[in-house]
């Protein structure tokens, strides 16, 4: 061969050896520069990643005791979750944990057809960040929040890399979906190789295009939840535009070489050397981690254009690396100033050096919206100024809003000359959902992308940093106020200890008055006893003697042989006397009411039996007065009804003997009413009636009132007070309305307790009209019906203790034209019984030894004398 041959051979060889090496060389270094710096780059993402995984399970936990002090239960019942950070919150059965006793969720959590487990919850809803709580009961709750795409976006943007979602050894969902779809195959086998290794480790595969980077992160897992892995991955694009242009430049080197090689190879050695050489300096420099080590460009051929692009590259690294140091910095500052003036102060700064803004100011977004921090601006005018409409709108909206070339734009003042502000951007700082705090800028032209990016990457760490202010300094107030407190407490704990001292020495007096005073309790107690002893005693003690007085007076009137004058005194006696009766009545009844010892007894009433009762009282005297009586029923007096008979009976009574008592002429009436609840009786007359002043004092004890035809009014002043207190006890209620010479009413009101309507057995059973009226005509006693129904040779066997009761009734029976037959006591009684039958018995009640009751029961075991009527005659 020749030597031309073998040198053009040699230089063949050494420029295929020289460019394959060179190329070789070149690509590893550049590619492991590339490599190291995307290693670096995606470790911190996912550091960062970590970060924001554990800052939505503390938001979780956060509402979730939130929601679980505000009342968890009315979660469950409402069935609406209304939390931010929470999709879901499951209650595990007690016996089973893996059993689901409860659940609530928000739309888009699936869930199985009918009752599941905890791993069937998994299966269905795989994507989670899960957590889990017991509270003091035992009670075991699961909650947390799915991991949407929009999650995992909002991730990536946040991290600078991708994420990917993976169950189960498959990616089910991940970050750009649009971008990184063709991306599946890669992301799969990335995770065949990483799933069995440590959390962070590498994997590296290339692309006809790029290189994927990723690694893996596994969470702590909950219950079935172990399978749940995040795939943290960047496109390394350079990489493959890199191998791209070195294969083109190789291929076009090499042809180029060998030809060149062959015409000029000692002309252009030495060119193509320095670039190489210079190429791998830079290469190495910028492994090294300088990235300001630029080529320069000699040619523009593909060696000048591989040094443009890897001049292109450096300059994508620096402004990348750029960004991360901004950010970091910035966090760093935050960090470093832990007061709200002092973060706002290097905050502004920073932002105001990074985007070239002239203007700036940071608000603090509370109840009202005042400056923390500015440049440029007025803060007097800032503070208590109005606040705008659309500053309304950025805080309610949360969204940011720029303004440009708008004419209401501030001038900011350089000293010699004043320069029109012409951009002017207002961005809501927002931390949990909610803005605190507002961010002013303003410049001469609008930001650039590059400017806007770090304006969004650093907002939610400012909003951190101002929470975090802004809690500190509450933290401190709260210190202070609890050291003021705790002063305070000390004081006031030295008084109470000096008050607590004086307690007890109170407290052992008061012990003494208490002892004192339960003794004097007993005393009373035992005074009221022997009071109501001795009203009992009393009722019927001067009773007695009273019924003596009376039937004999009445008596001795009815003698035609009395004289004049004589029988007018004993007029006098006998009026005196029902006064003195009717006086011990009203006391002794009113002192019952007062001790307490009177209550309502009820029994089953005829409504038309009372009424007569009544009108048996009330005609007589109103026929003594020649006043008309009615009876007015605007209801069904057939009625039964439940009610204490006695005590209505005396109301009403006490009522229509002072309406007879205070009218002169016209009529006295009963209008008996009734509607779903009382049974209403109403008392009218055409008497003197009553003045205003005196209506107000009328129903007090012991008052009785002068009119101008009256000037003194007979009687104790007890009966209406009587009967205020009796319809009281009766549950019911007494009224009154009169005028001055035209009448007086008194309603008087009781429960209506209907128990049936009574229909005689002679009565038509045709319809009771609504209102009758009944003119009251007085009846014959039961006494004088027993007396005309016999003959005049009827014996009345008469039984009392009292010696002069018996007296006085022998002569009342005797004056009717009956025989009588005495007895001093119920045994002797029913010795007289044995030997003889009277046709009537007059028994006494009250009687030593054996009283009333229990005489009527011997007489009515004996047939022999079952039949003979008995009438109780007694002072009560």
């Amino acid at each position: 061969m020749k030597i031309s041959f073998r040198i053009l051979l040699i230089n063949f060889l050494i420029v295929v050896l020289i460019l394959g090496g060179s190329f070789v060389v070149f690509y590893s270094i550049v590619y492991d520069v590339l490599n190291s710096f995307q290693t670096r780059n995606l470790r911190q993402s996912a550091n960062s990643f970590t970060y924001i995984y554990r800052s939505l399970q503390t938001d979780s936990e956060d509402d979730f005791f939130s929601l679980y002090n505000q009342g968890i239960e009315s979660v469950f019942e409402s069935q609406k979750l209304q939390s931010k950070n929470i999709d879901f919150i499951l209650v595990l059965n007690d016996k089973k944990a893996t059993n689901i006793s409860r659940y609530v969720v928000k739309p888009g959590v699936y869930l199985p057809d009918k009752s599941f487990s905890l791993r069937e919850f998994f299966n269905f809803n795989p994507s989670v960040v899960l957590m889990t709580f017991q509270d003091s009961k035992g009670t075991d709750y699961v909650f947390g929040k799915i991991i949407s795409g929009d999650i995992l976006d909002d991730i990536s943007r946040r991290i600078n890399s991708d994420v990917a979602l993976i169950w189960e050894g498959y990616t089910i969902d991940f970050s750009n979906q649009a971008a990184n779809q063709k991306y599946s195959y890669v992301l799969t086998r990335a995770v065949d190789d990483l799933k069995n290794k440590n959390n962070f480790e590498l994997y590296v595969q290339g692309t006809e295009s790029n290189d994927i980077l990723a690694t893996i992160y596994k969470p702590a897992s909950i219950g079935k939840q172990e399978n749940l892995y995040f795939l943290i991955f960047s496109n390394f694009a350079e990489a493959g535009d890199l191998r791209n242009t070195l294969k083109n430049v190789f291929i076009i080197i090499a042809l180029v070489g060998i030809v060149m090689s062959l015409i000029f190879t000692f002309l252009f050695t030495d060119r193509f050397r320095k670039q190489i050489k210079e190429l791998s300096n830079a290469t190495e420099k910028t492994y090294s981690g300088d990235l300001n080590s630029k080529i320069n460009i000699k040619s523009k051929d593909e060696i000048g254009r591989l040094g443009l692009a890897f001049n292109k590259m450096l300059d994508e690294l620096e402004k990348k690396e750029k960004s991360k140091n901004d950010y970091a910095e910035f966090i760093t500052l935050i960090n470093q100033n832990p007061t709200l003036k002092e973060i706002s102060d290097v905050a502004l700064k920073k932002i105001l050096d990074k985007g070239d803004f002239l203007i700036g100011g940071l608000y603090s977004v509370d109840d009202e919206i005042n400056l923390i921090s500015s440049y440029g601006l007025d803060n007097k005018s800032a503070n208590g100024k109005e606040v705008p409409e659309f500053i309304k709108k950025v805080l309610e909206t949360k969204e940011p809003v720029e303004l440009y070339d708008d004419a209401t734009l501030p001038v900011v003042s350089a000293g010699l000359v004043d320069i029109k502000i012409k951009y002017l951007l207002f961005l809501p700082i927002i931390y949990n959902n909610k803005p605190i705090a507002l961010l002013e800028l303003g410049s001469l032209n609008k930001p650039t992308a590059e400017v806007r990016d770090y304006l969004q990457k650093i907002k939610d760490q400012l909003a951190v940093g101002v929470t975090n202010a802004k809690t500190l300094s509450q933290l401190e107030n709260l210190v202070k106020e609890l050291k003021k407190l705790n002063e305070e407490y000390l004081k006031q704990n030295q008084q109470i200890k000096e008050q607590n001292e004086t307690l007890l020495f109170l407290h052992d007096e008061l012990r003494m008055q208490t002892e004192e005073l339960e003794k004097q309790k007993q005393k009373a107690l035992e005074m009221t006893e022997v009071k109501s002893r001795f009203l009992a005693n009393m009722s019927h003690e001067l009773r007695t003697p009273m019924n003596s007085i009376l039937g004999l007076t009445e008596l001795m009137l009815e003698k035609t042989e009395i004289g004049p004058r004589n029988k007018e005194r004993l007029a006098v006696v006998l009026h005196s006397g029902k006064r003195l009766m009717n006086l011990i009545n009203d006391i002794l009844d009113l002192s019952k009411i007062e001790a307490g010892k009177v209550e309502a007894q009820n029994e089953d009433v005829i409504l038309d039996e009372l009424l007569g009762e009544v009108s048996n009282g009330i005609a007589p005297l109103a026929n003594e007065k020649g006043l008309a009586f009615r009876v007015i029923k605007n209801v069904d007096t057939r009625m039964v009804i439940s009610t204490d008979r006695g005590k209505v009976v005396q109301v009403l009574i006490n009522l229509l003997g002072n309406a007879v008592k205070f009218t002169d002429e016209g009529e006295v009436s009963l209008k008996v009413s009734a509607n779903n609840l009382t049974l209403n009786f109403d008392v009218m007359d055409t008497g003197i009636g009553i003045s205003e002043e005196d209506l107000k004092l009328i129903f007090e004890e012991f008052r009785q009132f002068s009119t101008p035809r009256r000037k003194n009014g007979s009687g104790t002043g007890l009966g209406l007070a009587i009967s205020k207190k009796l319809a009281e006890i009766l549950g019911g209620e007494l009224k009154v309305r009169s005028k001055i010479n035209q009448g007086s009413t008194f309603t008087f009101s009781v429960p209506l307790k209907k128990i049936e309507v009574y229909q005689p057995e002679t009565q038509d059973s045709g319809d009771v009209s609504s209102a009758m009226e009944e003119d009251v005509e007085p009846k014959e006693s039961l006494i004088e019906k027993a007396v005309i129904m016999n003959d005049s040779e009827i014996e009345v066997l008469i039984v009392d203790d009292d010696p002069d009761t018996l007296f006085t009734l022998d002569d009342l029976v005797r004056a009717s034209n009956c025989k009588t037959i005495l007895a001093k006591s119920g045994k002797e009684c029913l010795e007289i019984l044995e030997r003889q039958i009277p046709d009537l018995i007059l028994l006494d009640i009250i009687m030593p030894e054996m009283d009333g009751f229990q005489v009527i029961k011997h007489i009515k075991r004996n047939n022999k004398w079952a039949d003979i009527p008995v009438y109780a005659v007694t002072a009560k």
